[in-house]
């Protein structure tokens, strides 16, 4: 009979198990804090990088409730997650914030699973101040730049002035509402587009040689052009940068009527100041200038009406009211530009005239009365 063969025999040496203080080592070498947490929620162990991470020892933590070191806007929250690893729902990773011994906030990320041998959970809590310090900068920065931006379209908005701006390619990067109400266009239907082939006309104005020049040179420009496509007198400054042009314009047309118009007032003026009283007054210091009429026709040196009250003053009682109200009615209407009346006005030797008054109103490009240029004619 042939016998049978003998079975293996098992070793009794198994393999070599860490001693308790290499496991301590290990333990305590983890930068992250490595704890076991009771079911009643108390800390059972904890490790050595607890000092680093929440400013306490070890023996100070263990044996004490950890929710007592959870800020309490996050203690709900974390009371649910804990109890999801303990009725074995299996590894759970949330973040909760920590109080540090010195009082500052430590946000921290925690692994954790339930050890049903031990009824304790196992925890591994890592300290990311730095991540979420960068995210918190990120978001801080995004925050910025998305606040700088709407400023500056909402200022780029308020001004009265048009505002576009081109790249070197001289496509249209951006125009403030202001483009749409001054030239009267849709600016969505050129954004985004070329500028000379928008606009082939004002290839033979003055933008064209000036915008190259400032683009060419770095340095900003100014200058008036008129331009027929839009039947408008305009005055520009043009902004270069490295990213492109910057353009704002505003509409000149009414001031250019108005220099016109005074170019030919004070060549009729001078033709009547043999005859005539001329004045010119600043609104805004209510300051009269006047000519020799004044004293040869009136009998007044200039010095005794350089104000409003000191003119008021010469007017007949009976026509007092209506003629300052009227003149106070033409200067606040911005679409008024001359100012004509008849009155009776005293002299230096408290006899009466008839004067026939014609004064021509200058404004400000906000329709505001600055300046008046006029005569007064004896008409006795």
């Amino acid at each position: 009979m042939q016998s049978r063969p003998e079975p293996p025999v098992r070793s009794s040496v198994s393999a070599p198990l860490p001693c308790s203080r290499q496991l301590q080592q290990l333990f305590d070498a983890s930068p992250d804090v490595i704890c076991s947490i009771d079911r009643e929620g108390r800390f059972v162990l904890v490790s050595r990088a607890a000092l680093e991470v929440w400013g306490y020892t070890p023996e100070e933590l263990i044996g004490r409730p950890y929710i007592d070191f959870v800020v309490p806007d996050d203690r709900t929250a974390t009371q649910a997650s804990a109890a999801a690893v303990m009725s074995g729902g299996g590894s759970t990773d949330f973040q909760n914030r920590y109080r540090h011994k010195s009082g500052r906030i430590v946000p921290i990320l925690w692994s954790a699973r339930w050890d049903s041998a031990g009824e304790t959970m196992c925890c591994i809590a890592k300290d990311i101040s730095e991540k979420v310090g960068r995210e918190r900068l990120q978001a801080h920065l995004d925050t910025a730049l998305r606040r700088q931006h709407q400023q500056m379209e909402e200022m780029l908005g308020r001004i009265a002035d048009g505002f576009f701006s081109v790249n070197h390619e001289w496509i249209i990067q951006y125009a403030n509402p202001r483009v749409e109400a001054i030239l009267g266009i849709n600016a969505a239907d050129y954004t985004g587009k070329n500028l000379w082939d928008s606009f082939p006309s004002i290839r033979e104005s003055a933008c064209y040689e000036q915008y190259h020049h400032a683009i060419r040179s770095g340095q900003p420009v100014h200058f008036e052009v008129w331009l027929d496509v839009f039947g408008k007198w305009f005055s520009v400054d043009a902004h270069p940068s490295a990213t492109g042009l910057s353009i704002f314009f505003r509409d000149t047309t009414r001031q250019k009527a108005t220099e016109e118009e005074l170019r030919r007032s004070h060549e009729r003026f001078a033709l009547a100041a043999k005859s005539d009283a001329i004045y010119d007054w600043d609104l805004r210091t209510d300051e009269l200038h006047w000519g020799d009429g004044l004293s040869r026709i009136f009998g007044y040196a200039p010095e005794n009406l350089q104000t409003t009250p000191q003119w008021e003053a010469t007017l007949h009682p009976a026509d007092f009211e209506e003629t300052t109200r009227k003149l106070q009615s033409v200067l606040a209407d911005p679409s008024a530009f001359v100012w004509e009346a008849h009155y009776r006005m005293r002299g230096q030797d408290h006899s009466f005239f008839y004067v026939h008054e014609l004064g021509h109103i200058i404004r400000d490009d906000a329709g505001t009365a600055v300046r008046m240029v006029g005569k007064l004619h004896n008409s006795t």
